[in-house]
């Protein structure tokens, strides 16, 4: 029974050493991925993207209206998003 109770002690600490690793990995990560964030053309990137869906829509007969107001310029945002 000792031996039992002792292994799942070292089990125990090796699952809170992993976990204290993957911690600070994501730190990190999160860290490097706040160096990767910039300004972007929200607007025109959701402009463009909606010229495809109206153009797909009045092809099948269907008027498509779009309005931008308050959606604004440009955002900070992560590149990889």
């Amino acid at each position: 029974m000792q031996t039992y109770i002792g292994e799942q002690k070292k089990l125990t600490l090796i699952a809170k050493d992993f976990a204290d690793s993957e911690k600070k990995k994501s730190k990190e990560l999160s860290e490097a991925n706040s160096q990767l964030k910039h300004e972007v053309n929200f607007r025109r990137r959701v402009e463009n993207k909606l010229i495809i869906a109206k153009e797909k829509a009045l092809k099948n007969g269907i008027r498509a209206i779009t309005d931008f107001d308050g959606i604004p310029e440009s955002i900070t945002a992560d590149e990889r998003k």
